[in-house]
């Protein structure tokens, strides 16, 4: 049985994701590798003993690699709607350049836009990068699927308001 899955996706297959069986060092469990970026891009499960700041994430790692990391909540063993919707969103800030380390100030400007009905324009980028190589049902089939999740979770209320702005958006409604 081999020891990893590898799944093309775009128009003319363009973006491949090797998911390993099972986790190794770090929680690294998957690998994007895609001539759209310079580096190939390690996905990572969230351990339990670290913070999530979110559901998931895209990072620049202290090496300076390129990563996403994804909660147990998101990636369950298997390639679903939400896992494959949330990881290309944050492939989107990947290829966008939106990249950082988590920081106090860019939540305080997402919360801000959010009260407002507003979504940043980042996080608007990074869901037309994933409707344009997942399509638009695939993506709002996963985005719906998160918002049950978000909703199940105490707290998520500033999240799960930006989710529904951001699943209207991709319907053309907003």
């Amino acid at each position: 049985m081999d020891s990893y899955r590898t799944y093309c996706y775009g128009e003319k297959g363009e973006i491949s994701l090797i998911l390993l069986n099972s986790p190794i060092k770090n929680g690294l469990f998957g690998m994007v590798r895609s001539p759209l970026f310079s580096c190939d891009i390690g996905v990572h499960l969230l351990q339990k003993k670290q913070e999530a700041v979110d559901l998931a994430g895209a990072y620049v790692a202290k090496n300076g690699q390129l990563m996403v990391c994804v909660s147990p909540a998101i990636y369950r063993g298997s390639v679903t709607p939400i896992f494959l919707s949330v990881l290309f969103h944050e492939l989107g800030h990947c290829f966008y350049g939106h990249v950082h380390r988590p920081s106090e100030s860019s939540d305080e400007r997402r919360v801000g836009a959010v009260e407002n009905g507003n979504v940043l324009t980042a996080e608007l980028q990074a869901d037309v990068f994933a409707v344009k190589y997942l399509g638009k049902k695939r993506v709002i089939d996963g985005f719906l699927g998160l918002l049950r999740v978000i909703e199940e979770e105490d707290g998520q209320e500033v999240s799960a308001k930006e989710l529904r702005l951001r699943i209207q958006a991709i319907e053309g409604n907003a």
